[in-house]
Formats: C-alpha cells, sequence, structure tokens
C-alpha cells in the first residue's frame, strides 16, 4: 500500500484523481475515506491482483 500510495503522488496522471483526498481543509476522520472513484477502482483492481 506505502508503494501505491507513493506512486499517486509521483505520477502526474495519478495525482489529478488523488488531489481530492489532499484537497480536504478540515482534516478529521473523513479525510480517510475522501477518494475520488477513479481512484477507489484502481486501488479494488490492484489488490484483487496481489
Amino acid at each position: 500500500m506505502y508503494l501505491q500510495h507513493a506512486m499517486v503522488h509521483a505520477v502526474p496522471l495519478l495525482w489529478r484523481p488523488h488531489r481530492v483526498h489532499h484537497a480536504d481543509l478540515d482534516v478529521d476522520v473523513t479525510t480517510g475515506a475522501r477518494f475520488h472513484v477513479i481512484e477507489v477502482v484502481l486501488y479494488a483492481i490492484t489488490r484483487r491482483a496481489a
């Protein structure tokens, strides 16, 4: 998971949907659940492949 998260920060195409997670101005419990739909799908696909 760490490598996958590092990649969404390093690869511009992956960073765009990941910005939704970092756009939260009030960091709280909901921040950890705030993801773009595309990112959720990519995480689901890669976790099933592992």
